[in-house]
C-alpha cells in the first residue's frame, strides 16, 4: 500500500509550529509496513489544498490529511473535502453529541462556531474525537482510502491508533508480507568512506533497501528487507549485516 501525508496550514511553513504530525504518522505507518511516497506541507488557500489532494489521490492507495478542521475561517480542509470529492455536509448527532459532552466536562458554554463541527461529508464515514471537538472522516473511493483528521497532535494520535490503523490493519493491509528494518550504527568514519568500503552496493542489498543517515554521532546505516515469509526474511537481513565492516547490528 502507497500513502502519501499531507499537512495543512500556514504556521508549519512559515516555521512557528513544528511538524511533529508528519513525523508520528510516517513512524506508525512505516511500522505497519505502508511505503510513504511523499508528505507534503500546504498553506491555508483552497487551491493549494485541492491540488495537493488531486494529485496524493491519484498517485496513492491511502491519503492522510491533518490540520485545517477546526471551527475558524482559515480552516478550510473540510470544505476543500466537499469539493474534490462532489459530496455535502450533513450534520452527525454522534458528533454533536460528542462535542456537547466535552463542553459539559469543561463547564463552557457551546457557540455557534462549535456546532458547525457536528458538520460531516455525507459520504464519509466519522473518526469520532474523544479529545476534542473536530472529528476526523474516512472516505473511500475508487479502492482508495483518504482520511482527515484534526491537526491538534494528541487528538490526531488517537485516531491513528484507536481508528485508522486498527482499520486498515482489519480491512486493507496485506499481513502475509513480513518486513525488517534494522540498523548498523558507525562512529569516526565519514559517509562517503562507508559508501566507498561498502563496494557494488546494489550487489551487496540485492533486493533490500539501505538508507545513509549521518548526524553528529556518527552515521547511521537502516537496512529495510522485505520478503514472502519471515524465514527467508530473517536469512537475507542476516547475509546483510555485512560484520566484516565491524559495523555493530542496532535496533
Amino acid at each position: 500500500m502507497k500513502a502519501e501525508i499531507i499537512t495543512i496550514g500556514d504556521e508549519i511553513i512559515s516555521g512557528q509550529t513544528l511538524n511533529t504530525n508528519a513525523a508520528f504518522i510516517g513512524e506508525i505507518l512505516t511500522r505497519n509496513h505502508i511505503d510513504i511516497t511523499q508528505s507534503i506541507v500546504v498553506g491555508d488557500k483552497e487551491e493549494s489544498i485541492l491540488n495537493a489532494f488531486r494529485d496524493a489521490f491519484a498517485k496513492n492507495d491511502l491519503v492522510l490529511v491533518t490540520g485545517g478542521l477546526g471551527p475558524t475561517h482559515d480552516d478550510l480542509t473540510l470544505d476543500c473535502i466537499v469539493k474534490y470529492f462532489n459530496t455535502e455536509l450533513v450534520e452527525s448527532s454522534e458528533v454533536m453529541k460528542d462535542i456537547k459532552t466535552i463542553f459539559e466536562k469543561r463547564n463552557r458554554t457551546m457557540t455557534p462556531a462549535n456546532e458547525t463541527q457536528a458538520l460531516v461529508p455525507k459520504i464519509a464515514d466519522v473518526i469520532r474525537n474523544y479529545k476534542g471537538t473536530a472529528p476526523g472522516t474516512w472516505i473511500e473511493k475508487d479502492n482508495k482510502i483518504f482520511v482527515s483528521m484534526p491537526g491538534v497532535p494528541y487528538e490526531m494520535e488517537e485516531m491513528m491508533r484507536g481508528y485508522v490503523i486498527p482499520r486498515l490493519t482489519d480491512e486493507k493491509l496485506d499481513n502475509s508480507s513480513n518486513r525488517i528494518t534494522k540498523s548498523l550504527l558507525t562512529t569516526g568514519i565519514p559517509e562517503s568512506y562507508i559508501f566507498e568500503r561498502l563496494g557494488d552496493i546494489n550487489l551487496l542489498l540485492k533486493d533490500s533497501a539501505m538508507a545513509f543517515l549521518p548526524n553528529q554521532y556518527g552515521v547511521r546505516l537502516r537496512i529495510t528487507v522485505d520478503g514472502e515469509n519471515s524465514e527467508k526474511v530473517h536469512a537475507l537481513h542476516n547475509a546483510y549485516m555485512i560484520s566484516q565492516y565491524g559495523m555493530t547490528s542496532c535496533c
